[in-house]
């Protein structure tokens, strides 16, 4: 599936009634829109690693936005933590991934391949904000 395929596939998740659970973070949920991307992207490595980093940054944060940035080019990404005011509060570099989705530059600024928000112990996408 191309990286605009996917892009598409995850964009119409708008939130449901659904919940997911990982059976090594039992006290976290993820949603529908967070299955599909790891099950589209073949990263379950995220999955784990963000409700990992989650599970630890959740007492002195109630809300987190993670970032993964990925330029096309290189096999090579990082995750962003931050608070949501764009202060960071973590950031865990990858030395090698085949993550399929990369960096977004629109309008001169670099969004970031994928994102996630994480609060009240749920993590999901954006747009089931």
């Amino acid at each position: 599936m191309s990286e605009n395929e996917i892009r598409l596939q995850l964009i119409q998740n708008i939130g449901g009634d659904n919940y997911y659970f990982h059976p090594l973070f039992k006290g976290l949920k993820y949603t529908e829109g967070v299955r599909e991307t790891y099950l589209l992207c073949n990263a379950q490595w995220l999955l784990i690693d963000v409700l990992a980093t989650c599970s630890i940054l959740k007492a002195a944060n109630p809300f987190i936005v993670v970032n993964l940035f990925k330029n096309k080019t290189e096999a090579t990404c990082y995750v962003l933590y931050e608070d949501g005011n764009n202060n960071c509060i973590k950031r865990t570099d990858y030395t090698f991934t085949d993550f399929p989705l990369s960096n977004v530059i629109e309008k001169q600024k670099i969004l970031p391949a994928v994102s996630f928000f994480f609060s009240e112990s749920v993590l999901y996408l954006p747009s089931e904000h």
